[in-house]
Order: structure tokens, then C-alpha cells, then sequence
């Protein structure tokens, strides 16, 4: 697994796929709005983050992918490699074994357009 932008905050990285978050129960708004995002093998990372209270997991497709191919040719070459906030494709509240629970979820977008799920 490769860490884009190591940062304090970040407390784990995880590559998933949409049918591994179905199958483990994730609540279906969320496996349904990440359908939506995701692409080819439907595989993103999932960046959890924790700041003082604040849990919440950043979902990214793109960047990770050139990561991961930069790191195949030179694991050197990602350390420090920022992650640009138009790489961001989501932020969720909670990390994903927070997603398990039901509700409905609610998706607002951010000045950037960015979409931030959270759970009402």
C-alpha cells in the first residue's frame, strides 16, 4: 500500500473496491454514491483522517492510481507527493467501519464542489 502525502493526520489507507464495501454490509447510500464515482475495476482509496474530533475518510480514485504506477517503476519518486484537493473525490464522515451503520446520508457539496456525505 502506498501513503499519498504522508500526513499525521492520516491514520490509515486502504484500496478498496465498491463490491468489497457491499459485501461487508456498508450502508447502501454510500456503496451506491461510491458506484457512482468509481470507474474500471470500480478499486479507490479510502484516506482515513483524524483531526482532534474529527473522523472522517477521503475517498480518491485518480491520484492514487498514478501512485501506485509511479511507485512500480520508482518508490522513491511518491514520497511527499502531494494530493491536490481536485484529486479528492469525496469526503465521508467516519472511517469505514463507521459506514456500517444504517440511515439515510446525505451529500452537500463544498465551495469546490467537492461532496461531503454525512449521515442524518
Amino acid at each position: 500500500m502506498v501513503i499519498v502525502n504522508p500526513d499525521p493526520n492520516v491514520i490509515a489507507a486502504r484500496l478498496c473496491t465498491v463490491g468489497d464495501l457491499a459485501s461487508a454490509g456498508i450502508n447502501e447510500d454510500i456503496v451506491n454514491f461510491l458506484s457512482s464515482l468509481a470507474h474500471g475495476s470500480g478499486r479507490f482509496c479510502a484516506v482515513s483522517i483524524e483531526r482532534g474530533d474529527l473522523r472522517c475518510t477521503i475517498v480518491d480514485n485518480d491520484w492514487t492510481a498514478l501512485a501506485r504506477q509511479v511507485a512500480d517503476l520508482d518508490p522513491i519518486a511518491v514520497d511527499g507527493m502531494p494530493l491536490p484537493r481536485r484529486a479528492v473525490r469525496a469526503v465521508i464522515d467516519g472511517w469505514i467501519d463507521d459506514w456500517v451503520a444504517s440511515g439515510t446520508i446525505v451529500t452537500e457539496l463544498s465551495e469546490d464542489g467537492v461532496p461531503h456525505l454525512h449521515a442524518v
